[in-house]
Parts: structure tokens; C-alpha cells; sequence
């Protein structure tokens, strides 16, 4: 039987982005094998390993997942390996290689890099750390896989992977989002939405900060933070010390982010960097307006002035373009209608005939 074998360092990884993909395969007649750290198993997996890849390449639990992987891949012929975030892509590329070169048949592997810890205008020392071991890999890598277009023409520029592919990110299911915006009276409660995982790199505090200021002209704004993360507890102490816990509102992981996105308004993000973010996809599905920060893969979802607003780096900056919003209830219309049509290029059926073709798989 066709095998083909899917991993990612956490099973979340999998149930979010790529469950129609296994779904694919098993259509096609393969016996899916899936890699991540837990113990979900989808109903289109038939063999689940349960790996935990560790949080960066030193750490003891490399040692146990290498030695797992290396015995999975060497006791079945996998045709297509498909690897997904970066610790647990960059062992699986090591694995493969070194099973392949002892194999007639060789297994074809496949890396979507969801945004490249090295970027333009970022660290030296994501570029010294991160760089050559993405190069070098590269070199074992049938397909390379990119979301954002910064990404596609480094990997262009320096000739990463055999092959290179630009796709529109992993797919979203955009008949679970869409709807019509809903033109409140900002004399009542006006809400701000921003969907991300409380990390430094998604930036909440800066949000808060612009929030404060805008809060000052606008009494009734509301802010809703979904999600959860190691600096949770950063935020609501800062939260808390600015008597700001009347008008935002964590409201914690969420299965449903289409509810809270139906009682928003405006979507703000604030990331530092980003591949291609589907908290804003899943925004302009809803016909919502946006304002995004200035990075990667913010600039490839979002055209300033045309389907929502682009901003540097500062709180002001980002009150006085919430006030804006606010105050133009005709540009947020503008904004949300355009959002509609855009998100269509984003569709989780575009992009999975685009990857059918990369996989360029027939059924049995």
C-alpha cells in the first residue's frame, strides 16, 4: 500500500492546518501516517506516533524523537514525507536523507516553511542561527513550500530546495467565516478583535498601549484578546495595574474565533513577524477591516488603503488610525467589502489543488 507520512512538532499543528490534507490522501488510497508530540488521532490518520521533538535542537528529547523517526521511515516506504514547522522539519529533512541514501525507492520530501526565522531587517543572530541549517537542508529537500513572497524570493535568490512553490498559505474554510459586515453605531460599544497566541513576537502589549489611547477619546471601546501563551500573565498584570480589565477582555483559547469575529468590528495585529497569518485570512473572510503592522506576511494579506490599513511600530500611529475607523464608517465599508473578494485567493480549495499538484499523486 502507498504510504505517506505528515509531521509537525504539536498534534494543534495538525488538527488546525492540515487535516484536509490527510483527508486527501486517504481519498487517493494512502495509508496516512502522522508525527507530532500527543495523542489525537484524526479519522483520516491510521498510524499516529506520538514525538516529542523538544523546543530547540539541543534539547535530550531530539535524541529519542531522531532515533523514533529514523526507525519509522526505515520500517515503511513512505512515497511522500511532508514536514511542517521548523525544529521538527529540520529532523525529519536529516532523517529522510539518511534513510533515503540506504533505499532503492526513495521517499519524496516536502517542507512548508511557515515563515523562515530569518527576515529582512531582522537579528544577525537569526541570520547566523537559523540561515545555514535552512540552506543547508535545502540541498535534501525535493519541494520547499512558501506562504509569504519575502520568503519565496530568498529561497529564489539562493536556489533553496530542488523546487519552489508560492502557495496562499495552508487553506482556510472560508463558508465557516463568511458574512457580511455589520455596521455598528461607534456611539455604542465598538469592539477590537485581535486573535493570536500571547507571545512577544505577536506584539500585545504595543496593541494595548494604542488601545489606552483611543480608549480616551472613545469610553465605550472594547478589546477582546483570544488566545493564550507564556506572556498571559504579562499582559493581565499590565492589564490590571491601568484599571484597563473594564474594556479588554481575555477571553482565552477559543474553538469558535467565527463568534467572536462576528461581534467585531475592527481587527487589529501587531506581530513582529508573521508567514502568512490566518487570524487575518479568517478576518478579511469576515468582511472585517483591518490594521496590521508593517512585517512579513501582514504585507502580503493586507494593501494599505485598499483593503485595510498598514502601520509602523507605534502606539500613536495606531490610535489615530483607530480613530479613523471609528469615525468613517463608509472606509470600514470599503475595507470590508474588498476584504470579501480577497480572501476567495485563500480558499482551503485553491490552495489544495495547488498542493495536488506539488503531491502529483493519482489513485489507485
Amino acid at each position: 500500500m502507498r504510504k505517506v507520512l505528515f509531521t509537525a512538532k504539536v498534534d494543534s499543528h495538525i488538527r488546525h492546518f492540515h487535516i484536509p490534507y490527510l483527508k486527501y490522501f486517504k481519498q487517493k488510497g494512502f495509508q496516512v501516517h502522522v508525527a507530532s508530540e500527543g495523542n489525537e488521532k484524526s479519522e483520516y490518520c491510521d498510524f499516529k506516533y506520538n514525538l516529542k521533538f523538544g523546543t530547540n535542537p539541543f534539547s535530550k528529547q531530539i535524541v529519542s524523537a531522531y532515533k523514533e523517526l529514523y526507525k519509522i521511515m526505515d520500517e515503511n516506504e513512505f512515497e511522500i514525507i511532508h514536514t511542517h514547522t521548523a525544529i521538527a522539519s529540520v529532523l525529519t529533512r536529516i532523517v529522510a536523507y539518511r534513510v533515503n541514501r540506504k533505499k532503492s525507492k526513495k521517499s519524496k520530501v516536502i517542507y512548508t516553511a511557515h515563515g523562515f526565522h530569518f527576515l529582512k531587517g531582522g537579528s544577525k543572530l537569526s541570520w547566523i542561527l537559523f540561515f545555514p541549517v535552512e540552506y543547508i537542508l535545502s540541498k535534501i529537500t525535493d519541494d520547499l513550500i512558501l506562504i509569504n513572497q519575502e520568503d519565496f524570493l530568498l529561497a529564489e535568490k539562493y536556489s533553496m530546495g530542488a523546487k519552489r512553490h508560492l502557495i496562499s498559505g495552508v487553506g482556510v474554510n472560508l463558508e465557516r467565516f463568511s458574512n457580511d459586515y455589520v455596521m455598528r453605531d461607534p456611539n455604542d460599544t465598538f469592539t477590537i478583535s485581535y486573535i493570536a497566541e500571547f507571545s512577544k513576537n505577536k506584539n500585545h502589549i504595543l496593541l494595548i498601549e494604542a488601545f489606552e489611547l483611543a480608549l480616551k477619546k472613545y469610553p465605550k471601546l472594547q478589546l477582546k484578546l483570544v488566545g493564550t501563551g507564556k506572556q498571559e500573565d504579562v499582559i493581565l498584570n499590565y492589564i490590571l495595574l491601568n484599571n484597563l480589565n473594564d474594556s479588554i477582555e481575555l477571553t482565552g483559547y477559543r474553538k469558535d474565533v467565527e463568534t467572536i469575529l462576528k461581534g467585531t468590528d475592527l481587527v487589529v495585529a501587531t506581530s513582529l513577524r508573521e508567514g502568512l497569518p490566518i487570524n487575518i485570512i479568517e478576518s478579511m473572510a469576515m468582511g472585517l477591516p483591518l490594521i496590521v503592522t508593517k512585517c512579513r506576511g501582514h504585507v502580503d494579506l493586507v494593501v494599505d488603503g485598499e483593503n485595510g490599513v498598514i502601520v509602523d511600530y507605534d502606539k500613536e500611529e495606531i490610535a489615530k488610525e483607530i480613530i479613523k475607523m471609528i469615525q468613517n464608517p463608509s472606509i470600514r465599508l470599503f475595507y470590508s467589502k474588498n476584504n470579501l473578494e480577497k480572501s476567495k485567493k485563500y480558499s482551503i480549495d485553491m490552495v489544495l489543488k495547488k498542493m495536488t499538484e506539488i503531491y502529483n499523486v493519482e489513485s489507485e
